[in-house]
């Protein structure tokens, strides 16, 4: 599948919903959050009901704020109705119960709780235990810790590595050892993107927004709706229902003009203008055209775009009309795909979706088909700080063969088909065989495999297919 976990939380749990993804990325476990901004999107319900249909499971972070949220109980129902029996479980991150209507949803199931089950400690290899796998080794290493970088062109050393922390109801900043660099007087605090950090004062229906550094010095106002994180030294910001750009030492860049706006990658930006989106630099100059229903970032060198909706079904969450342009606007790839996969473009190829869920394959920068598109699904480790990442693994992808979701005679979707292995020519390397397959980690990948009597065993393999545990 496409994630491992779909979250499905209140955006006022949003400090503890960061600490989970952070654990789950230190862990490698793959997972969809409505936060991590699908440009452009008209269609965010679909989007929701495809995620939740491409994860193996359903993590509901249990609250007071997320029992009365109307968006999460639809998540819950309409995973409860769809997902297989075993793959829905809450973890209760307050001192709250669960309400009676979402404790029916849960009954077969047992409750966690982040007193009994802390997400570092017991979470996470929770987690792992139900994906079949183990944390991921640590390299062992003698060279200095890389410290992240402030500006896109400028490296700095010994730069203080700070997390979002909460307490008695305001976040500040912590340190890696604990020690508390920025005091507890906010009502939000993201993680720092570039050097800076997106502030919230007051609620989240009226409150307003504004970036800070390290030091904790306000560098933009707190006077904005809504703000992105910075991305190439810019980041946007809306005010009076407009969009603009602030560059890092907290000046006007772009005016507020624009509908909606994403993030920069390769030096273009996606905004929209009179319903329909285009790109522009960094400057503010117009690209790429006006002419778009939904945009996609660069990334080398190519956006994946829609134009013109062609799906006549409204449940349909395949666009159908999705191509590729350059950084001209040019149309590189036609418009005959109906789904992008993994952001976009990486090491040269880009996982795309033709005729309905069941006919994944890669195409190349001309479209040209380098793996057919006849799989049912690429599994992948997403980073949530990575915007474009590579489903091949030391040279590999585990891919699956066959109808992945198909409702049985009790209504559930579940799989008709196999996981192996393809090389990034296509080549079948390990044979379809698998229940599920695991990426490759150090050589070895873990996989499931029922035996003759039709009980399922977890094991290793190498690249060769050969059982080494």
């Amino acid at each position: 599948m496409k994630y491992d976990v779909f979250i499905s939380y209140s955006r006022k749990d949003t400090a503890i919903a960061d600490q989970i993804c952070a654990a789950f990325d230190k862990a490698g476990i793959s997972y969809f959050i409505d936060r991590q901004g699908i440009v452009g999107s008209g269609e965010f319900p679909e989007i929701l009901a495809n995620a939740i249909l491409e994860s193996k499971y359903f993590l509901f972070l249990a609250s007071q704020n997320s029992y009365s949220s109307k968006y999460t109980k639809k998540e819950i129902h309409f995973a409860f109705n769809k997902k297989p029996s075993g793959t829905l479980f809450p973890y209760i991150i307050d001192e709250s119960v669960l309400p009676n209507s979402i404790e029916l949803v849960f009954s077969d199931i047992n409750i966690r709780s982040i007193k009994e089950h802390p997400i570092e400690t017991v979470l996470v290899d929770d987690v792992l235990r139900l994906l079949g796998r183990t944390r991921p080794k640590t390299e062992n290493t003698t060279q200095p810790k890389q410290e992240k970088t402030i500006d896109s062109t400028i490296q700095t050393k010994n730069e203080p590595e700070l997390k979002p922390q909460k307490k008695d109801g305001k976040y500040g900043f912590i340190d890696e050892k604990g020690d508390v660099v920025i005091p507890f007087e906010y009502d939000f605090a993201d993680e720092f993107y570039e050097g800076l950090a997106s502030i919230l004062i007051g609620d989240w229906e009226t409150g307003k927004w504004g970036f800070i550094d390290k030091q904790g010095s306000t560098i933009i106002p707190f006077e904005f709706d809504k703000i992105h994180y910075f991305s190439e030294g810019l980041a946007a910001v809306k005010k009076c229902d407009k969009w603009g750009f602030f560059d890092k030492k907290g000046n006007i860049v772009i005016p507020f003009e624009y509908e909606d706006a994403g993030g920069y990658s390769e030096g273009l930006c996606a905004v929209k203008k009179n319903s329909k989106w285009g790109f522009i630099n960094k400057q503010g100059r117009v690209v790429v055209p006006f002419e778009f229903d939904w945009t996609c970032r660069f990334s080398e060198g190519l956006a994946a775009v829609t134009k013109n909706k062609k799906t006549t079904n409204p449940d349909s969450v395949f666009s159908w009309d999705v191509g590729f342009i350059d950084k001209q606007g040019n149309v590189v790839i036609p418009f005959e795909y109906g789904e992008v996969l993994f952001g976009g473009f990486k090491n040269g190829m880009c996982c795309v979706c033709k005729e309905d869920e069941d006919h994944y394959g890669f195409i190349d920068k001309k479209g040209n088909v380098i793996i057919p598109l006849i799989y049912g699904s690429f599994d992948c480790e997403w980073s949530g700080t990575e915007l474009y990442f590579d489903p091949f693994h030391e040279g590999l992808v585990s891919a699956f063969k066959g109808s992945y979701l198909k409702k049985n005679k009790n209504g559930h979707y579940v799989s008709h088909g196999k996981w192996g292995y393809l090389d990034r020519q296509g080549n079948v390397i390990v044979p379809f065989r698998y229940i599920y397959a695991s990426n490759f980690h150090y050589g070895k990948a873990k996989v499931t495999k029922k035996n003759i009597f039709g009980k399922e065993q977890t094991f290793y393999i190498d690249k060769q297919g050969n059982r080494i545990d």
